[in-house]
């Protein structure tokens, strides 16, 4: 039997002291900052297994760390995002950002990193969540474009991360020199946007701010998108370098290039999927990015060489870019009374993807060799897919 159909909750109006495009360039550049942090790891874990002499899974128990600590803030913060004082949310997230930061620049040991790592990826999971609910709330219709535009900002910082610390490596500062450096970078993008995003409503009202979301089957193969999404990406951020190096025989500054252009075209593709969301629908946005990355990733596990890897490392960057922001306008869309409770669900998702998928191919490779490693992203990429032809049905939110 039909049910009948929930109406969907007007957006909340965001009054004209706050400016879209001062949330938006303010969350850019949190993204920014957040991007140039997370694919560090990678380059850094090769010297870094050389120091503290590790192998390949002891190695991924950082991602496992990271995802972990990454879930809980995703979690809190969707939990926190419409009910507390958004400002003191982001300053707080920034203290313990500061501080994981500082823990990994002058950590003596593995354990000592481990730690620092937690930290780091609790505020990374708890600041992308913000900063996605933020730019949604302030975006209203234009939502769509916003999202992609802060999350090719995350992209740039990205490519440029790795890039750097390649660079420092080469210059034997020594590969925790680039955390210190990042932990200088954080303090002015996280106080603009606390300031900005002060002044925004809370998403709900009083009366209905404890009401839950409903976490409809729609909600749930979402994250099951958005943790295969994060899942890949945080592989080829973590282990391309490694890959390049112990599969081809690259030097070290060159597999970092594995990782930079990947999320290069990440934003490049971002850029393009700011401007599609205008004139396709979502749904249609999301299964079309997600069948060309599956092919992309195929072409990445048969690559003969060092060049033909970064190029479908480079492919699958470009595929992938409109997942993440597509996932985000689609689920604010549905409930726009709860943008940070939705935006947490997909964060939420991709977290666990972190957690999971970068330390299963540490594993994996370290038993079945690296091209194992490529296989299993080629198999996440048909899974995603398969999931967003199943996002797109009609009775995908059976129940909702």
């Amino acid at each position: 039997m039909n049910q009948p159909a929930v109406p969907r909750p007007a957006p909340v109006a965001v009054p004209p002291t706050v400016q879209r495009g001062a949330v938006t360039a303010w969350a850019a550049a949190v993204m920014a900052v957040i991007g140039l942090i997370g694919p560090s790891f990678g380059p850094a874990l090769v010297p870094a297994r050389a120091t503290f002499h590790l192998n390949l899974l002891t190695a991924g128990t950082l991602f496992l760390i990271f995802g972990i600590a990454r879930t809980a803030g995703a979690m809190l913060s969707a939990v926190l995002s419409d009910l507390a004082g958004r400002r003191t949310l982001l300053l707080a997230y920034g203290g313990v950002l500061l501080l994981g930061l500082a823990a990994v620049a002058v950590a003596p040991d593995w354990p000592a990193v481990l730690a620092g790592a937690a930290g780091i990826g609790f505020a990374f999971g708890a600041v992308s969540t913000e900063a996605n609910a933020v730019t949604a709330l302030a975006g209203g219709a234009t939502r769509g474009r916003d999202l992609s535009f802060i999350n090719a900002i995350y992209s740039i910082g990205a490519a440029i991360g790795p890039l750097t610390v390649g660079a420092l490596l080469e210059a034997h500062t020594g590969w925790r020199a680039a955390f210190g450096l990042w932990a200088a970078a954080t303090i002015v993008p996280f106080w603009g946007l606390a300031r900005v995003a002060g002044r925004l409503p809370r998403a709900a009202g009083p009366r209905t701010a404890a009401a839950p979301v409903r976490a409809d089957r729609r909600a749930l193969l979402l994250a099951g998108m958005a943790f295969i999404y994060n899942g890949i990406g945080w592989t080829v951020g973590g282990w391309a370098a490694t890959y390049l190096v112990g599969r081809f025989g690259a030097g070290l500054l060159t597999g970092t290039m594995g990782s930079s252009v990947f999320y290069a075209l990440l934003a490049a593709g971002r850029f393009t999927n700011g401007f599609l969301a205008a004139k396709v629908p979502v749904a249609r946005l999301l299964r079309l990015g997600a069948a060309a990355a599956a092919g992309a990733l195929l072409c990445l596990a048969l690559a003969p060489n060092a060049v033909v890897a970064l190029a479908g490392f480079g492919a699958a960057g470009f595929c992938l870019a409109g997942i993440y922001p597509n996932l985000v306008a689609f689920a604010t869309e549905r409930h726009p009374d709860r943008p940070g409770a939705m935006a947490g669900i997909i964060s939420t998702g991709g977290a666990i993807g972190v957690s999971v998928v970068p330390f299963a191919a540490g594993a994996l490779s370290r038993g079945a060799g690296l091209p194992a490693m490529t296989w299993l992203l080629m198999g996440l990429g048909c899974a995603l897919a398969a999931l967003a032809v199943l996002v797109a049905r009609p009775d995908a939110a059976a129940g909702a």
